[in-house]
């Protein structure tokens, strides 16, 4: 994965910045990762991740309120720019290989939530 890259942002302007990888890298890891959400129940019957499945994936073992309510509001968040992305019809099957995609797009945006929370509580 050496062409990993960010695109840089302004922090008003949306809600995610994804990572530029190249398709087939994202795909393979986006496959591990939905494998990994399927394994702690973070996904629904047809392949997409949900809300509770993945506040509880991200904060299990943690019990400050604080990273609590920062999962919540990133993992909402990124549902949210995700279903927009991928224009998302929760009733149907994902397409061939869009919960690959889906998943490693999910973990990107809620793990640049997270750090921005982690980095803050330092300064």
């Amino acid at each position: 994965m050496n062409h990993i890259r960010r695109i840089s942002y302004n922090p008003r302007s949306a809600l995610y910045y994804p990572t530029l990888v190249p398709a087939e890298e994202k795909r393979l890891a986006g496959c591990l990762l939905h494998c990994v959400y399927a394994k702690n129940n973070a996904i629904d019957k047809l392949g997409w991740p949900t809300l509770d499945g993945l506040v509880n994936f991200y904060s299990e073992g943690v019990n400050e309120h604080g990273f609590f309510m920062a999962t919540l509001r990133s993992v909402n968040l990124c549902l949210h720019a995700i279903t927009v992305k991928y224009n998302i019809d929760r009733r149907k099957l994902p397409k061939r290989g869009e919960s690959c995609d889906l998943a490693f797009d999910v973990f990107d945006c809620i793990s640049d939530h997270l750090t921005g929370y982690c980095l803050n509580q330092y300064e």
